[in-house]
This record gives C-alpha cells, structure tokens and sequence, in this order.
C-alpha cells in the first residue's frame, strides 16, 4: 500500500510498535487518531476498534469520509450496524 498511496499514515495503540518503520511507513500512536483522520480522504480500520474501545469514535471522526473496516472481528458488527466491510480473503 505505501508504494500506491501518497501519505499513507498508521497507527497502533501497541506502545511496542509505535515508532516502528515497516515497509517505509513509520507507525504513530494511537492518540494521533482524530488529527490523522481529519486529513484523511480514505481510513481503514481493524475489528480491534471494536474490542479495544475506540471505534465510535473513529466513526465519528469519520463522518463524510471513506471508512472501511477490515478483519473478521468486525465482520458481524459491520453487516448489523451497516458498516462498510472489506474482506482481504475473499478478494
């Protein structure tokens, strides 16, 4: 993905993986979130959003802008709440 989009931008409430650099992208924390967002025309999102807390707000930051979310965490929560779902394994 880093070689296909420009400013691509990651982050993990993981304190071991912030600041790491994987494939040319360094990766920020977490409380970046809502500022990496609000310049952001497209955001996907893992199914932990679900487990750990965060994902009403990222659905709220996201309001007007191309969410997806991806994993099978969230494959249910997505089809009950309507959510955009994207499916790597089935592609």
């Amino acid at each position: 993905m880093s070689k296909e989009f420009r400013n691509l931008r990651v982050t993990d409430n993981d304190a071991d993986r912030i600041a790491r650099t994987l494939h040319t992208v360094t990766i920020e924390s977490s409380e970046q979130n809502e500022k990496i967002i609000e310049s952001s025309d497209l955001i996907l999102a893992t199914g932990s959003t679900l487990v750990n807390g965060s994902i009403d707000d990222i659905v709220k930051w996201s309001l007007g802008k191309c969410l997806y979310f991806y994993g099978v965490t969230i494959a249910a929560a997505t089809h009950e709440f309507e959510l955009n779902r994207l499916c790597f394994e089935a592609l």
